[in-house]
């Protein structure tokens, strides 16, 4: 009886009067409408790489979740001596504060996947992090390499010391609440590392190698790729992560000795430190500027010279005779 009323009260209102098919609707409206932007954010123009998923009941709803949880246990248990070491260094950083430990490092996960996707993606193609990162994927000269790692720098310090830095002055700074910076700091050290020596140097394995085949695809971490369902088709398993762990045992102890020095100091030493820090990172922020200039303007010229090229080629060309 009650259910009929509420149908008929819905109904009045010109809405569904089925509640369930309603409710069906609204789920699959706000599932819909997050599949576009999260599609057009990753992949913009490039049709032909956008995931199209369609969901017209609740089973098959439910079966898509059940799936996207099945694929994280099975990551989950295949590296479980990753994560143990990931979550005990993010616990002891946060002086054992085991839920803090955990936001802050889906914090780091979330926020690293979020942010390699959008040095990717072509509405922010011409800032200062994804010129060189776009650059890098082209070009394997030293120079290269060294500005990506400042930008991978930066962008650590942007998303751990340079947000509180910027909240501070604010009665209710929420980063406190929200990320734990020692973590953030700890997470990137192993991520540039893993980047450099075990994907770029080692050649570990070839699920880095696929994303520069693929730029839309294994941006990583690969737990995160899998949840979004941006994996390379070659590399459908999760990636065994085993060589993560001489990276996070070396970056844990970097961190914590630099944590150790900084809680022991007064007060006023910790304001010069936090000033120093928001400092070196605008400065490596304005490093980057020139250097992206400086890599931008080799694609143009590198673009001028091919046009040259085209047009010399295509002048010539129709004088050519087939002897």
């Amino acid at each position: 009886m009650i259910g009929n009323m509420i149908g008929n009260m819905i109904g009045n209102n010109g809405i569904e009067k089925n509640t369930e098919d309603y409710w069906f609707k609204q789920c699959k409206y706000i599932f819909d409408s997050y599949h576009t932007t999260f599609n057009n954010f990753v992949y913009g123009n490039k049709e032909q790489y956008k995931k199209k998923v369609v969901i017209n009941n609740y089973r098959e709803l439910y079966d898509f979740f059940s799936k996207k949880c099945e694929n994280l246990y099975k990551t989950i248990q295949k590296n479980y001596d990753v994560w143990s070491l990931f979550l005990i260094g993010s616990i002891i950083l946060c002086n054992g504060n085991l839920s803090f430990a955990i936001l802050s490092l889906c914090y780091s996960y979330l926020i690293n996947y979020i942010g390699h996707a959008w040095l990717h993606s072509e509405y922010t193609f011409y800032d200062v992090y994804s010129i060189p990162h776009c650059y890098h994927h082209k070009n394997d000269e030293n120079f290269t390499y060294i500005v990506n790692i400042i930008a991978e720098l930066s962008i650590a310090l942007s998303n751990s010391i340079a947000l509180k830095y910027i909240f501070k002055g604010f009665e209710y700074n929420p980063w406190q609440y929200l990320v734990n910076e020692w973590v953030t700091l700890f997470y990137y050290l192993i991520y540039t590392s893993v980047h450099y020596i075990n994907y770029t140097y080692l050649k570990v394995n070839n699920y880095h190698t696929k994303h520069h085949e693929m730029e839309n695809s294994n941006f990583g971490p690969d737990i995160i790729d899998g949840l979004f369902d941006t994996k390379h088709h070659d590399t459908p398993e999760p990636e065994e992560t085993t060589h993560l762990i001489p990276n996070i045992i070396a970056s844990f102890f970097v961190i914590y000795i630099l944590k150790n020095i900084y809680t022991h100091l007064s007060v006023e030493n910790k304001v010069v430190w936090e000033n120093a820090g928001f400092c070196f990172w605008f400065t490596l922020f304005i490093f980057l500027i020139f250097a992206s200039a400086i890599m931008l303007k080799r694609q143009v010229d590198e673009k001028i010279e091919k046009y040259k090229l085209e047009t010399v080629v295509s002048f010539v060309q129709p004088y050519n005779i087939i002897t």
